[in-house]
C-alpha cells in the first residue's frame, strides 16, 4: 500500500476558510462539514478592495487588494472526497480541488 504525505487539507474544520481551484480560477469558500474522507464546502460572496477601500469586484489580480469574504447561503454546496493520492477533488469531477485560505483568482482569458 502507498503511502502519501499529509495534504494540509486534513487539517480544516468547520468554519475554516478554503478555496476551491479550477483550471486557472481560484473561488473563495468555507467549510461547513467534515469527515475522516470528505469535506463540504460552501461557496463564498467575494470582494476584492484596494487599501482606499474601493471596490472592484471580480480581479485577475490579487496584488492590487485584499479579499473580503463572507459565506453565501444561496449558492449552494459542494462536497470534496479524498482521492487515492491524498488530494481532496470535488465529488464527480477531476478539475475541482481543494486547499486551504481562502483566495480568488479569475482568469480573464475566457
Amino acid at each position: 500500500m502507498k503511502t502519501y504525505k499529509p495534504n494540509p487539507c486534513d487539517s480544516l474544520k468547520p468554519g475554516d476558510g478554503c478555496a476551491m481551484h479550477i483550471n486557472g480560477d481560484i473561488y473563495p469558500g468555507t467549510v461547513v462539514s467534515r469527515t475522516p474522507q470528505s469535506i463540504t464546502v460552501d461557496y463564498d460572496s467575494y470582494q476584492c478592495l484596494d487599501v482606499a477601500g474601493k471596490t472592484y469586484g471580480d480581479r485577475y489580480s490579487e496584488a492590487e487588494g485584499d479579499l473580503v469574504c463572507e459565506q453565501d447561503k444561496d449558492y449552494g454546496q459542494k462536497k470534496f472526497t479524498k482521492r487515492s493520492c491524498g488530494a481532496y477533488a470535488a465529488s464527480g469531477s477531476k478539475y475541482l480541488w481543494l486547499s486551504p485560505g481562502r483566495s480568488f483568482r479569475s482568469d480573464p482569458h475566457f
